[in-house]
């Protein structure tokens, strides 16, 4: 009787895994096709800091894709403020750019804050060596993601963005599809 309860439990563990990822991938692919995505992206290719991040990412050998990230942040807006003080098209908060040696309105600036930006994706890319939580680490912040990594015992962002767990805000957890989708938006062009 042991062996095929533990055989049903594997069964629907592995089930409720799989579910959850087939909603993650479903949540990709929503934001993929989003109309409203492929808007903001439109607008934000028609932007005058459109060129000016992307030639700055260039100068800097970086991904264009990173310019995802800048525009599910602000929409490549420079004057846009958040509530939590993040500002800039990359949304830098005041310890990031003092992290980065800029001043509070130099956030504001595209060349220093893509440059800061950039800096900073290194910085975690090498901290976390691992591309979907870097991303997430880039909205939830450092401490935070080492801390949801300590009490889920894994870097998988599956098990960190777990629904019943709540490792990770849900908005750092639809942050990650969307900047993936809007990526995949900007290598189609």
């Amino acid at each position: 009787m042991l062996k095929y309860t533990a055989i049903i439990f594997i069964f629907l563990s592995t089930s409720v895994y799989s579910q959850r990822l087939h909603e993650r991938i479903n949540y990709f692919n929503f934001y993929r096709y989003s109309k409203d995505l492929r808007n903001s992206y439109k607008h934000a290719i028609q932007k005058p800091a459109y060129s000016i991040v992307l030639g700055e990412l260039r100068r800097l050998k970086f991904k264009k894709t990173a310019m995802a990230i800048a525009i599910v942040e602000s929409g490549l807006r420079p004057e846009v403020c958040s509530n939590q003080r993040a500002c800039g098209v990359w949304q830098i908060i005041p310890t990031t750019a003092t992290w980065c040696g800029l001043r509070a309105s130099e956030r504001h600036d595209l060349i220093q804050s893509t440059q800061c930006a950039v800096r900073y994706l290194r910085h975690l890319t090498k901290r976390f060596n691992n591309y979907y939580v870097t991303i997430m680490a880039y909205n939830a912040g450092e401490a935070r993601l080492e801390k949801a990594i300590k009490l889920a015992g894994s870097v998988d962002h599956n098990v960190l963005c777990d629904i019943d767990k709540r490792y990770l805000p849900m908005e750092t957890c639809r942050y990650l599809p969307k900047v993936l989708a809007m990526m995949e938006l900007i290598k189609e062009k």
